[in-house]
């Protein structure tokens, strides 16, 4: 066939497929829509009573005309009910359908039975089914259906084992209706009967404690861990120390224990000697007088004076603090008599300004005689010792330089901290037999001043601000002149004291966190003799310049010697 011809064909059916195709509901007769057969055609239509006894009824139908019902058939202990497409009586059939081919129609039946009552004919069991028998009287049929079986009706049960704290029993229980069906079943064990226990050892509020129970049933033993009671903490509010009474750091401390901390959460305990602020000295430095005090450190803030900086021996002078005595006033006191009042003969001390590292004083008199200090010429207005005191002044660091006096700050930390522009700063040094300055951009907190932290790569301390053997100083803290940075200077004993050519780091810490940078320094080996940055490289120039001018002088001397013989070959030929 030719190819294209099937093609088309193809075409054709799939477009036939494609027509509508009538759809009738249940029950809907559509002989009006489909077209009227010959009228010369017939179809048989066979009625099956399916009686065994009783023969098909056969009825001759022209196409499309309508078959007649037929009598109902009748059959003993069986009704009627209608006449069904199906063997099974599931679909009814409709007189009123037009015949348009053979069919077969089946009787259908349901019973009609005079059962009655039955009888039992095997009787149920507790674990069995039962049988009763049915029989109709009308044609004699017989049937039967079960009795369910009736189950165990148990009696009072008897224990066998009974049941322990850790072990389970054993109950028996016997049918009433059959003592041969036997029951068992487990009682559960009991389990322990501990009670509410004894302590036997108390919990702390870091260390778990004991609970020891006792079983009241059979006596056996069991400890139970107490959880440790946990820190039950009080704030106390800072106290700021005096020149002679120990200050105290806001912190928390245990109730129950005593143990301090610095967080409120008490994650880290410390020894309380951490919350102490010791007691210190401000210690402002001022040179030997004439005829008066010798140079000794007076203390700004209760007017004590020292013999050296770390405040250790105090001087005492009865003559500038309580007046002069009366040898040194030159009175005669009898009894009941009124002092005679000194003849003072005062000596003039001229002002001196404060500098970054010296104190300076006010112009004042001294009576040389009774010692007494005046702020005028006449003697007419005493004033203190420490009155005489100007304060030495704060630094300034512009650029990692004090604009007063000149000083470079080696380890300064902060925003203005330029590790490319001052490269010599990375890590600082700590020279040996110096002091050494750090300002933190933190203000300084005098009522609750911050520990020192220092480490040293392998463990790290606090550094208590007075050496606790020797009482020495090992640091003061103080506010900048602009009250916006925290100064920390360590005392040449305490750089001493550390490992040369040693390498330490350093931050203020609140008990909780730093709350500063952590800065590096390196304690040098050699005292500061001025800035050391760039020696090699002034060494460097140094050398080189000498070698330069070596060579130049003597390429100097033998061009002169060359020119020299070279006019005397000369001047020879020419005569």
């Amino acid at each position: 066939m030719n190819k294209r011809v099937f093609a088309l064909l193809l075409c054709v059916l799939m477009c036939m497929t494609m027509l509508p195709v009538p759809v009738f509901a249940e029950g809907e007769s559509n002989a009006a829509e489909m077209p009227a057969p010959p009228a010369s055609e017939s179809f048989s239509v066979v009625f099956d009573a399916q009686l065994p006894y009783a023969l098909p009824e056969t009825q001759i139908v022209a196409a499309g005309g309508f078959v007649q019902e037929p009598a109902e058939p009748t059959a003993q202990c069986l009704r009627f009910i209608g006449w069904f497409m199906d063997p099974e009586g599931m679909f009814p059939f409709d007189f009123g359908t037009p015949v348009l081919g053979d069919m077969m129609l089946y009787a259908g039946w349901e019973d009609a039975h005079s059962w009655g009552e039955g009888i039992v004919s095997e009787p149920a069991t507790c674990t069995v089914d039962g049988v009763k028998t049915f029989a109709c009287p009308v044609c004699g049929a017989v049937k039967t259906e079960a009795i369910p079986a009736l189950g165990h009706q148990w009696g009072e049960a008897e224990i066998t084992t009974p049941a322990t704290c850790t072990e389970a029993g054993e109950k028996v229980t016997r049918c009433l209706r059959d003592s041969s069906h036997v029951g068992v079943e487990a009682i559960p064990a009991t389990g322990h009967q501990w009670g509410t226990g004894e302590v036997t050892k108390a919990a702390t509020c870091t260390e778990a404690g004991e609970r020891s129970y006792t079983c009241a049933l059979c006596g056996e033993k069991k400890t139970e861990e107490i959880p440790a009671a946990g820190h039950v903490l009080v704030p106390v509010e800072a106290k700021a120390a005096t020149c002679t009474e120990d200050g105290v750091k806001s912190h928390y401390e245990c109730k129950v224990c005593g143990a301090v901390f610095f967080d409120q959460t008490g994650s880290v305990a410390h020894p309380a000697q951490d919350a102490v602020i010791e007691a210190t000295h401000v210690l402002e430095h001022v040179d030997a007088v004439e005829g008066g005090l010798p140079e000794h450190w007076l203390c700004t803030e209760c007017g004590k004076m020292f013999s050296d900086e770390y405040g250790n021996g105090e001087i005492k002078n009865e003559n500038a603090e309580n007046g002069s005595s009366e040898e040194d006033q030159g009175s005669v006191k009898a009894q009941g008599e009124e002092e005679t009042p000194c003849e003072h003969k005062l000596k003039e001390y001229p002002a001196k300004e404060a500098t970054c590292k010296k104190a300076g004083n006010i112009q004042y008199w001294q009576c040389t005689v009774c010692k007494k200090y005046f702020s005028d010429a006449a003697g007419t207005t005493e004033i203190k010792p420490e009155d005489t005191v100007i304060k030495k002044l704060e630094h300034q660091f512009v650029n990692f330089k004090c604009i007063l006096c000149g000083e470079m700050l080696l380890d300064y930390l902060g925003n203005n901290y330029d590790e490319e522009r001052n490269p010599h700063l990375s890590p600082t040094v700590a020279h040996y037999g110096c002091t050494y300055s750090i300002i933190y951009h933190v203000p300084y907190n005098k009522s609750n001043p911050p520990a020192v932290i220092m480490g040293d790569g392998v463990s790290q301390w606090v550094v208590p601000q007075k050496n606790p053997e020797t009482g020495a100083t090992n640091y003061q803290m103080k506010k900048s002149s602009d009250g916006k940075s925290t100064i920390i200077t360590f005392s040449k004993s305490f750089i001493r004291s550390l490992r040369k050519n040693g390498t330490y780091l350093v931050a203020m810490w609140d008990g909780s966190t730093y709350i500063s940078n952590i800065l590096e320094f390196k304690v040098s080996s050699s005292p500061l003799t001025g800035d050391e940055s760039n020696i090699g490289l002034w060494i460097a120039i140094g050398v080189i310049s000498a070698a330069a001018l070596a060579g130049i002088a003597t390429y100097l001397i033998r061009s002169r010697k060359k020119n020299s013989r070279s006019g005397r070959h000369g001047g020879q030929r020419k005569r």
